[in-house]
Parts: C-alpha cells; structure tokens; sequence
C-alpha cells in the first residue's frame, strides 16, 4: 500500500478549506486612522488599537446590517458563533468602540466564528465559511 496518493488527495480536500478561514487581525496600527479636529484643533491616535469585538454583517457596511447569530456556544475560554445568511460580511470592532470597524466580504452562506480569551482579552479568532 503506497500512501502518497493518499496524501495528495487529502492535502487536495484541506486547501480550499483553509483558503476560506479569515481572521481579524489582533491589533490596528495606530496611523490606521487618521483623526481630524475641527478648526483649532489636532488630532491624533495614541496607541496601537486592540480587537474587542467582531460578528457579521448580511450586506454591504454602510448598510450597518448587523445579524443574529444562529447559534453561540461559550467556554470560560473561547467559543464558537454561527451565521447564515445569503451575503455575509466579517466585521471586527477595535478599542471597545463600534466607531473603529474594518470589514470583509466572505464567500459562503454560513460561518463559524472561533475564539480564544484570556483574562477577557481576545487572543485568537477565525472565521470559516461554507
């Protein structure tokens, strides 16, 4: 028994898999968004900007479609979320503030978030869509 087209044939199932997983990125720089004061006045961004918060979206971001997951299961250190929907967008929040979100079109009708906490810090997540 020669193992070898076994291998190529599961590494052949398991990348598009992986192509589909997206993940928010942990921390924005703090020049990814440019603060403008009125007349008189400077703005500026401090710090680099944590992620705090992240979901999605059934449609365009201006259209601020936020949705209700299907399902949700929490641990004391994580959990996984599902979505589904026709048109699904990822959007990921920064700073406790809904103001600072990026957001991605993701291909599939259905997807599950998992993430990692520790001490109610996000430390990991990722999306994989069908």
């Amino acid at each position: 028994m020669r193992p070898f087209p076994y291998l190529l044939l599961t590494a052949a199932i398991l990348l598009p898999l992986a192509a589909m997983a997206e993940t928010c990125p942990l921390t924005l720089p703090q020049d990814a968004v440019t603060v403008r004061g009125p007349a008189g006045w400077r703005g500026y961004s401090p710090s680099d900007m944590r992620l705090t918060g992240f979901g999605m979206m059934g449609g365009d971001p201006q259209s601020m479609a936020y949705l209700v997951p299907a399902k949700s299961t929490k641990t004391k250190s994580g959990g996984a979320i599902t979505w589904t929907h026709p048109e699904l967008w990822l959007f990921c929040t920064y700073d406790d503030s809904a103001a600072i979100q990026i957001s991605r079109r993701l291909e599939g009708k259905t997807c599950t978030i998992r993430y990692s906490k520790k001490d109610g810090a996000i430390t990991s997540m990722s999306a994989d869509c069908l």
